[in-house]
């Protein structure tokens, strides 16, 4: 097996292992305690223990409140136990809840990008290592 080839074995096992064994890593926040947790977002982290062993699947979520004016009351990044997909809810205090569910690590980051940068420099490092043998 060449070089090039064992890496990207590598590449892909350690992201199906990290699926399967339920190490989901998420941007956790809350603009409360972040304020800029809606565009600046902590690097992503494992969910926690508790979170983990929940029943259902474990997934990253994003979640806003807005006033009956759509302005900004708070904002939400975390893990839960939930899969509902995405919508918005009124709720009893005259405000609404939107949110989204999403089930890759680090899909709640800040950019909604679904390819984490770590997957990226790999991919690079197995391009670079494929054309130095040509």
């Amino acid at each position: 097996m060449e070089l090039k080839d064992k890496i990207l074995f590598y590449c892909v096992l350690t992201t199906i292992l990290k699926d399967v064994l339920g190490a989901l890593e998420c941007s956790q926040c809350v603009s409360d305690e972040l304020e800029d947790c809606a565009i600046n977002p902590p690097p992503a982290k494992p969910c926690n223990a508790y979170q983990a062993n929940q029943k259902g699947p474990v997934n990253c979520m994003k979640a806003k409140k807005t006033n009956t004016s759509g302005y900004l009351i708070q904002f939400i990044r975390g893990c839960t136990g939930v899969w509902t997909g995405s919508g918005c809810m009124p709720q009893a205090d005259k405000t609404m809840l939107c949110y989204e569910i999403c089930s890759t690590s680090n899909c709640n980051a800040a950019n909604d990008s679904k390819i984490s940068i770590i997957k990226c420099l790999l991919y690079l490092i197995y391009i670079i290592i494929g054309m130095t043998e040509i």
